[in-house]
């Protein structure tokens, strides 16, 4: 997980080993809702791009779930 946070660069994975467990997790965390965000993007891109030349009605692709609080709209 640290070299994943660090993007695999060596340097920088021996300085992160310093932080905090709470740090490192908090970043391990936002770089798996960047990721999904970019797919669930292209997923909706893909389905807006089908939807209209589709016979059958196609539902939009789910909100991943580590998303749904970011993307919930509140009332």
């Amino acid at each position: 997980m640290v070299l994943e946070v660090v993007g695999y660069d060596h340097d920088r994975a021996v300085r992160v080993l310093r932080w905090p467990v709470r740090q490192l997790l908090l970043a391990a965390v936002a770089m798996l809702r960047k990721s999904a965000r970019e797919a669930y993007q292209f997923d909706m891109v893909v389905w807006a791009l089908i939807a209209p030349h589709s016979e059958k009605k196609l539902p939009p692709p789910p909100v991943p779930p580590i998303l749904k609080d970011i993307l919930r709209a509140d009332p």
